[in-house]
C-alpha cells in the first residue's frame, strides 16, 4: 500500500516538472517586425518571461539556435528540446543607456553555437551604439585576425528573438576567458599562496572603470586601473606578485632614452604593436584606456597584449593623427612605448608586410559582409527606429543601408592608412603620379587637378586632355604635385562650361594626394538628391598586391619616356637602385 502512494506521488510530481519545463521552454509567438530570414536566429525564454535588469545576477532560462539552413551554420537544440542555461545582463555603458541590452549567457553545459568552439560562456552584444551596422566591432577583430594576434574572438552576426520578443541584430560573441580554446595559458587557482604558481596565468585588463576588483598603478603621476579576471580572488601573494610586476612595468615606461629596452623584458613587443595596429587603423582613442586585454603565463617573464575587445569608439575622429596624440581619452603604455626606437621599427616592421598583405582585401571583406547583413539591419531597423529610452538614456543606433556603412567604413580605412603610410614610409619628392583604371572605354575620364605645391588655379583646375584614354583600361597621368586635389569627370570637349558640363558625371574631391595612387572610375546613380554620378574606388592596395605577386599591370609609360621604378615596398627609386624593381609592372633584376 506505502509502495502504490509512492508510485503516485512520484508520477504526480513528475507531471507537474514536466508540465512546469514544457511551459517554460514553449516555442512563443514571435512579436514585432521578426526576423529578416537571412542569418540564424537566437531563441531565449526566460523563466516566468522576466526581464534582465541587472548585470550582477543570473536569470534561468532556455536556449536553441534556428540556423534557417544557412551555408556553414547547424542548428542548436531546438524549440521543442532547448538547451538550459542562465542569463544576466553585460557591459557598462551599453547596458545601462540602452534599451536594446546585451546578455551574458552561462550554459549548463558546453555547447558549440554555430560552430564556436565548446565552451559553456558566450556573450550576445547588442551593437546599439554602433554608427556602423555592427561593421564596428567586426572590422575591428576581422584586422586582429588578419595581423595574427595569438586568439581572436569568434563573433557571429544573429538575430534574437527574446520571451517572444524580435529584438534584432545581435553579435553572438566568445566571452575573453581562460580556456584552452581562448586564452590559452595556466588557469591559475584562485586564493593561490605557492610563490611559484602565482607567477601565471595571469588575465587583466586596463578598465577605465574602478568598480571591479583591481590593483593602482601609478603611470608617471597618474592612476591606471588594472582588473582581475583570472583569478577572480587574491591571496596577499598574488595581490602582492600582481602588484610589483605592474610596479616594475610602469617603471620601465617612464624613461627618456629612446634606446632603453628594460621595457621589453616585462612586455612582449610585437603583440602590442599588433594591438597597436588594430587600434590605430580605426581611430580607436578608448583603446588603451579601457578593454584592453592582457595576459601573462606561468613560465612567461612578459606580459602579452590580447585579445582586442570593444572598438566601440572606432570609424570616429581625426584619421590625420595618432591615437595617442591628444586623445580623447588616455591612452596608457601605448604613449610610452612609441618614444622607443626599437617599438617603432617594430610597428613599421608589421605594418610593411601588412599593409601590402592583410589589409589590401579588407575592402571584399567589408563588402561581402556589409551584403551578408543587409536584410538583417532594415528589421533592426524596423524595431528599433521608434525607441524611447528612458531619461538619461540613448537611443539605439539603427541604418538601413548597410552598403553606404561599409563605404564609409572603407573610405576612413584607406584614408588612415594613407596617412601611416606617409608618416612612416613618406614619399620623395614633391609630386605624385596618378593612374586610373576603367573597365568600360567609352567611360575613359578626365582628370582636373587644383592646388597642392602649385599655383594651379581653383577648380575647375586644369583639364589634362592629353591623358585621355585611348583604346586600354589603364592610362598614365605625368606627374602632379603633391598634395594636389584631383577630379574625374566625362565632361565634353566641346563643353563651353566646363563645371555645368562635368556635374552630372564628375566624382566627389579626391582631396591632398600625397601619394602615388591608382584609381578604378565608373559610373552609377546615386540618391535623388545627388546630381553625381561619378564614383571612384582606391585600388592602390590591390594593385600593390597585384604588383608584388608579379602580376602584370598594362599602365602607359609616361610621356617624357624615362623609366619609373619602385621597390617592392611600393616607394619610387632613383635610377642608381639595385636590387629588385617594379618597372611597367613587372619585376626586373637591376644589377
Amino acid at each position: 500500500m506505502r509502495s502504490n502512494t509512492s508510485a503516485k506521488v512520484i508520477l504526480i510530481l513528475t507531471f507537474i516538472i514536466s508540465n512546469a519545463l514544457s511551459v517554460f521552454s514553449q516555442e512563443k509567438k514571435v512579436t514585432g517586425e521578426g526576423p529578416s530570414g537571412t542569418l540564424p536566429v537566437v531563441y531565449i525564454n526566460t523563466k516566468d518571461a522576466q526581464e534582465v535588469t541587472v548585470k550582477d545576477k543570473y536569470i534561468d532560462a532556455t536556449a536553441y539556435i534556428d540556423a534557417l539552413g544557412l551555408k556553414g551554420y547547424k542548428d542548436m537544440a531546438s524549440s521543442t528540446a532547448p538547451d538550459t542555461l542562465k542569463i544576466k545582463g553585460h557591459g557598462n555603458y551599453t547596458f545601462s543607456a540602452f534599451n536594446k541590452k546585451p546578455y551574458g549567457l552561462k550554459f549548463s553545459e558546453k555547447v558549440r553555437p554555430l560552430g564556436m568552439a565548446k565552451s559553456k560562456q558566450f556573450l550576445l552584444m547588442a551593437a546599439a551604439d554602433d554608427a556602423h551596422g555592427a561593421l564596428t566591432n567586426l572590422t575591428g577583430y576581422e584586422l586582429s585576425r588578419r595581423l595574427g594576434l595569438a586568439w581572436t574572438p569568434n563573433a557571429i552576426p544573429v538575430e534574437l528573438v527574446f520571451n517572444g520578443d524580435y529584438r534584432g541584430l545581435y553579435i553572438l560573441t566568445e566571452k575573453i576567458k581562460v580556456d584552452k580554446n581562448r586564452v590559452n595559458i595556466v588557469e591559475q587557482n584562485d586564493k593561490e599562496t605557492d610563490p611559484e604558481k602565482v607567477k601565471g596565468g595571469w588575465l587583466v585588463e586596463i578598465d577605465n572603470y574602478n568598480t571591479d576588483p583591481h590593483i593602482d598603478v601609478n603611470m608617471g603621476g597618474n592612476t591606471m586601473w588594472v582588473t582581475y579576471k583570472s583569478p577572480e580572488e587574491l591571496s596577499t601573494v598574488q595581490q602582492q606578485y600582481l602588484q610589483s610586476q605592474w610596479d616594475a612595468i610602469a617603471s620601465s615606461l617612464y624613461v627618456e632614452d629612446p634606446k632603453d629596452t628594460v621595457w621589453e623584458k616585462h612586455i612582449d613587443m610585437e603583440s602590442l604593436a599588433k594591438v597597436y595596429l588594430c587600434r590605430e587603423l580605426l581611430q580607436d582613442e578608448e583603446g588603451f584606456h579601457g578593454s584592453c586585454y592582457l595576459y601573462k603565463d606561468q613560465k612567461d617573464t612578459k606580459w602579452y597584449f590580447g585579445p582586442v575587445w570593444d572598438f566601440g569608439n572606432g570609424f570616429a575622429g581625426n584619421t590625420h593623427k595618432y591615437i595617442f596624440d591628444r586623445p580623447q581619452f588616455s591612452n596608457w603604455i601605448i604613449d610610452r612605448a612609441w618614444k622607443f626606437d626599437r617599438f617603432r621599427e617594430k610597428v613599421k616592421e608589421l605594418w610593411k608586410s601588412f599593409y601590402y598583405g592583410g589589409f589590401a582585401t579588407m575592402n571584399e571583406w567589408l563588402d561581402s559582409t556589409a551584403a551578408s547583413l543587409s536584410k538583417a539591419v532594415v528589421s533592426d531597423y524596423n524595431r528599433w527606429v521608434n525607441d524611447e529610452p528612458a531619461n538619461g538614456g540613448t537611443k539605439v543606433m539603427v541604418t538601413i543601408d548597410e552598403q553606404a556603412k561599409a563605404t564609409e567604413c572603407k573610405n576612413f580605412l584607406h584614408d588612415k592608412a594613407s596617412w601611416l603610410e606617409e608618416q612612416w614610409f613618406p614619399q620623395e619628392g614633391d609630386s605624385v603620379n596618378i593612374y586610373v583604371y576603367t573597365d568600360n572605354s567609352s567611360q575613359a575620364p578626365y582628370l582636373f587637378w587644383w592646388g597642392g605645391k602649385s599655383t594651379a588655379p581653383n577648380w575647375p583646375g586644369v583639364k589634362m586632355t592629353e591623358t585621355r584614354l585611348v583604346g586600354d583600361s589603364l592610362f598614365y597621368t605625368k606627374r602632379l604635385p603633391k598634395g594636389t586635389s584631383i577630379i574625374f569627370s566625362l565632361v565634353d570637349d566641346n563643353a563651353q562650361d566646363i563645371s555645368s558640363a562635368a556635374m552630372k558625371t564628375q566624382t566627389e574631391d579626391i582631396n591632398d594626394v600625397e601619394r602615388d595612387t591608382w584609381y578604378y572610375f565608373y559610373q552609377a546613380d546615386g540618391p535623388a538628391s545627388q546630381n553625381k554620378k561619378g564614383r571612384y574606388k582606391d585600388i592602390t592596395y590591390q594593385i600593390n598586391q597585384r604588383i608584388v605577386s608579379g602580376v602584370s599591370i598594362p599602365f602607359r609609360k609616361p610621356a617624357t619616356g624615362k623609366t619609373v621604378r619602385y621597390n617592392l615596398a611600393g616607394q619610387r627609386v632613383s635610377s642608381s637602385y639595385k636590387g629588385i624593381v617594379i618597372e611597367n609592372g613587372r619585376k626586373v633584376i637591376v644589377h
